[in-house]
């Protein structure tokens, strides 16, 4: 027994799509012939050589430009005696500049005048340093003169004068000794042993004296 083959159906919008393609190449042949045919009645196409040149670009819509980027100038530059620094002179607006070009002209005479002012302290304070300098030079060199010579000799001096002073005193000590045992014994008097006393206690206070020179000259005279 034979079977027939099956029959897809269409859908009928998939139809009406078909149908509208079919159309639209037909008319777009039709109108093609009539326009595009040489020597017929319709308009003209405007043909022409394409070639290199200048693109003029016109706005003819009224309003305002403003660039995407901007950069702000502002002068901070201030002095003691005004508040702001005048601008003299700007670049034009609208000059093409690359870095280190003119952009803007201050007004310095304020500045200068500072300048002038602050160089002048400056010269006083650099006489005023050479002048100190000059007392320190005679400082050190009257310090160093005084330890080499002065004070090494007063130095000297002091030392002596204690040793001797000791010296005294021992000296005073032994006679003072020896006159006691002569008291004893009756060979002096006691007016000679009394002269020997005071001999000893004069002798003492030289000592004291002397060392408190030494004393005076080692840490006030020496320091000074």
């Amino acid at each position: 027994m034979a079977t027939k083959p099956a029959v897809r159906s269409i859908p009928p919008s998939a139809r009406l799509a078909a149908l509208a393609l079919v159309v639209a190449v037909c008319l777009a042949g039709v109108f093609g012939a009539k326009y595009l045919r040489p020597g017929s009645d319709s308009v003209p196409l405007l043909l022409c050589r394409a070639q290199r040149g200048p693109f003029v670009h016109q706005v003819t819509v009224k309003g305002e430009l403003e660039s995407s980027a901007n950069v702000d100038v502002a002068c901070e530059v201030r002095s003691r005696s005004s508040a702001w620094i005048r601008i003299l002179e700007v670049v034009p607006e609208g000059t093409r500049v690359e870095p280190g070009d003119f952009l803007v002209r201050l007004d310095s005479s304020l500045l200068e005048q500072e300048r002038n002012r602050q160089q002048a302290v400056c010269e006083d304070i650099a006489a005023l340093v050479a002048q100190v300098r000059s007392r320190l030079r005679t400082a050190e060199y009257n310090r160093n003169h005084y330890l080499q010579s002065e004070y090494a000799l007063a130095h000297r001096d002091a030392e002596m004068a204690v040793f001797t002073a000791e010296e005294q005193v021992r000296q005073a000590r032994q006679s003072l000794e020896a006159s006691r045992k002569l008291l004893a014994m009756g060979f002096i008097t006691p007016k000679q042993f009394q002269a020997d006393e005071f001999s000893l206690q004069r002798a003492e206070t030289e000592l004291r004296v002397a060392k408190r020179k030494r004393f005076v000259l080692e840490n006030f005279t020496r320091p000074r």
